[in-house]
């Protein structure tokens, strides 16, 4: 089999195991509370999507187990289900580890906090609003390495008997682990804001005792809990963790242990651990600026711990570094093992947009692989469970209702489809490999939609990746496309379809404000980005207006957003506002927000505005350029209503939305036909 990512492919060899290839799956535990009527109950201890997963090829993976008895064995009734995953994962080669946890609190012998609210240090930027729900809710008492603050909460100096009892925990677990027949450990608590990494920094860890004070002291007790998994487990089973190359813990005072203590420790752990997969940032219930730090948003740099793995290539050689964390395409992955900048990936959501992709990529199919837009839409947190989906894959949570293979339709039917965007190309390539047969109708020369403004804007390098996909797919694809061309109701109506579907999209909405025809829209600069002047004002702070203001704030430009709300993007996510928050911090001196003002009058070098005192001033500028949201085509939409029963408004012209529910709105009711 010839494939073009030989790097990614050879084989990892570590201690008595072999690893068929460089890709390991991060886990992506999904709590049995947020359960979807359309979802698989059994498998949400494995992670979302794991039976998809566990047939698409990856080398290695890590599932909870839950706790250990006393007597050293599983628990009786989980048992099966622990079997049965293991199957599931190795069916295609790969190994599989037992996650060993050191603690377990038990809420019938430790009662749960009730009644604390949570203390926050001030942060330049401050939170964005729509902070998730779930943050104050009752908790279990928070142990760390020394009394004070984290996560917001008080904390409480770790006990040396619990201390004691994690290091057995841990023994137990990886004993139970070895004799059940895993392959290999990965030791919790070191990554993400656990209780063990917190023993490591010299801010945190204020003991006077031998597991305090020096750096020696400070790494003693990780160090002592890993040599008792080493010699439960043997000299010949692999063992991984995965840390946190600092966590950005900017609402704690800046507890984090810093790189070059983790880097410390990790030497010193040469020799007892095997395998590190290196992330970042927290992932809690109430620091939520840390956790876009480990679960990135598309303002933030792709491969943002290579930097760390080059760090451990060099200062840790007998550790093999895996790097996690927006590694969302197969050639970055490739890249980064060929140029030695890490030994293996270790890759999540882009798992959930294609469980299939490693098995694309071996085959040399990887045109084929759907791509992930790091959209964070699969992350419970970032929307408070308001539309918890995958932007590009329907199956998510919908096991049940979505099959893993499209069937072909009963009876076959002539599909028309109005418009190429991405709702538009989901539901003619949904329909055309039920069998359909498929016209769809592009007014322009290529598909995509709003999509062909990606290109012009890198933090949009994702949704080209998608645009390109529709496009290479529409190309291999059986459906007929006729491009350059306008549909009417007459031509489709002659056509004689059984199906219609209309997708004819939306278009920007030009505001009511004197002199704004001296100002233009913001879509119609990405082409011609070298003709707006260096002082600019945008009238509207959504989320395009708020991405152009932060890309051309980035090229130097000094740029003031003029927005009505109290916020920028409004409309994004929480986990969204928070990426964008420390992107403009970073280009803080060139980016100005005007919140609660509203433009009165477009001027020739400038634009006239007013506050929510009614205070007035000049904004001077070179461009303007007004960003004030986009409005559905639902005249010309309706207009094709009946030419056939089976007809379907979908994508921007039923609701100005996102690229989830365009893809989600063509392939249902393509399946429907």
């Amino acid at each position: 089999m010839q494939t073009h990512f030989t790097h990614l492919f050879t084989p990892l060899r570590v201690r008595g195991i072999m690893f068929p290839n460089r890709i390991f799956l991060s886990p992506q535990g999904h709590s049995p509370k947020h359960r979807h009527p359309s979802s698989y109950d059994s498998l949400y201890d494995a992670g979302m999507l794991f039976f998809d997963k566990s047939q698409g090829g990856f080398g290695g993976c890590t599932l909870a187990t839950g706790p250990v008895l006393e007597d050293g064995h599983y628990e009786k009734y989980a048992r099966d289900q622990i079997r049965e995953l293991m199957s599931m994962a190795t069916q295609t080669g790969a190994k599989v580890a037992a996650g060993v946890m050191p603690f377990t609190f038990h809420p019938d012998k430790i009662p749960p906090i009730t009644d604390l609210e949570p203390q926050y240090a001030e942060i330049e930027g401050g939170t964005p609003k729509g902070q998730p729900s779930s943050g104050n809710q009752p908790m279990m008492p928070n142990y760390r390495a020394s009394d004070g603050l984290w996560d917001g909460y008080p904390c409480e100096e770790m006990p040396k008997s619990m201390i004691l009892e994690s290091i057995e925990t841990a023994r137990r677990s990886a004993k139970a682990a070895r004799e059940f027949g895993f392959d290999y450990v990965e030791v919790g608590g070191f990554a993400h804001g656990s209780a063990i990494a917190s023993f490591l920094s010299a801010k945190a860890n204020q003991r006077s005792t031998d597991v305090g004070g020096s750096l020696e002291n400070r790494c003693r007790y990780p160090l002592m809990l890993l040599q008792a998994v080493r010699e439960a487990i043997g000299e010949d089973m692999p063992m991984a963790i995965t840390i946190s190359s600092q966590l950005y813990d900017q609402r704690s005072a800046d507890l984090s242990h810093t790189e070059d203590e983790m880097i410390e420790f990790l030497k010193r752990a040469q020799g007892i651990l095997d395998m590190v997969i290196i992330s970042s940032g927290m992932d809690t219930t109430n620091l939520w600026n840390e956790n876009v730090f480990h679960c990135g948003t598309i303002f933030q740099k792709k491969d943002f711990t290579v930097e760390f793995s080059k760090r451990m290539k060099k200062e840790t050689p007998q550790l093999i570094a895996i790097p996690r964390g927006g590694i969302n395409t197969v050639q970055l992955a490739e890249e980064v093992i060929a140029e030695n900048w890490g030994d293996a990936v270790c890759v999540g959501r882009s798992f959930v947009a294609d469980p299939y992709w490693p098995k694309k990529a071996m085959e040399g199919r990887e045109e084929d692989i759907v791509p992930c837009l790091r959209c964070d839409y699969c992350y419970h947190s970032a929307t408070d469970h308001m539309n918890l989906f995958c932007s590009v894959n329907p199956r998510l949570f919908r096991e049940r209702r979505v099959p893993a293979a499209i069937e072909p339709a009963a009876v076959r039917k002539k599909v028309v489809v109005i418009g190429g965007g991405p709702a538009g190309c989901k539901a003619a390539l949904t329909a055309a490999e039920r069998g359909h047969e498929v016209i769809l109708i592009e007014k322009s020369d290529a598909v995509g939609g709003q999509l062909k403004h990606a290109p012009y804007d890198h933090h949009k390098e994702d949704l080209d990746n998608y645009k390109k996909y529709l496009q290479v797919q529409i190309a291999k694809s059986k459906v007929q496309v006729i491009y350059n061309t306008t549909a009417t109701p007459k031509w489709v109506r002659s056509m004689n379809p059984d199906a219609l579907v209309i997708a004819v999209g939306a278009e920007p909405v030009c505001p009511p404000i004197p002199g704004i025809e001296k100002a233009q829209e913001a879509t119609s600069f990405y082409t011609r980005m070298d003709e707006i002047g260096q002082r600019v004002a945008i009238i509207g702070g959504g989320t395009i207006g708020a991405e152009l203001a932060l890309t051309l704030a980035e090229t130097g430009r000094d740029v003031t957003v003029i927005e009505m709300n109290d916020e920028l993007a409004a409309q994004g996510h929480f986990f969204y506002k928070i990426g964008l928050k420390h992107a403009i911090l970073d280009v803080k001196e060139n980016y100005h927000a005007l919140l609660k003002t509203r433009c009165l009058e477009v001027l020739d070098n400038g634009v006239r505005v007013m506050d929510a005192e009614g205070q007035e001033q000049i904004v001077k500028a070179d461009t303007v350029i007004y960003a004030v949201g986009m409005k559905s085509k639902r005249e010309e939409a309706l207009a094709f209503y009946g030419i056939t029963p089976q007809t379907a408004v979908i994508g921007d012209c039923k609701r100005v939305g996102r690229v989830m529910e365009a893809t989600h709105d063509g392939y249902f009711f393509a399946m429907s036909l």
